[in-house]
């Protein structure tokens, strides 16, 4: 993944995909963190449906889920 997505801009921490913990397989998704919300956007706009490894790929902004008490 970073070689990938470091050609949108600066990537603050290495990229992280997401496993099971149970069995170790990935879960087909991880995140990526860039330094500006324009390498963001630029990597949105020129990924979001290409094909990466073989499969095609989504990608859009993460958001947080918001926990209310």
């Amino acid at each position: 993944l970073y070689d990938t997505f470091s050609a949108f801009g600066g990537i603050t921490q290495p990229p992280k995909v997401m496993y099971d913990s149970e069995t170790g397989a990935p879960k087909g998704f991880g995140f990526v963190s860039f330094d500006s919300f324009e390498a963001a956007d630029y990597a949105i706009e020129c990924m979001n449906g290409a094909y990466l490894g073989g499969r095609q790929i989504v990608v859009q902004y993460a958001y947080k889920k918001v926990r209310c008490y």
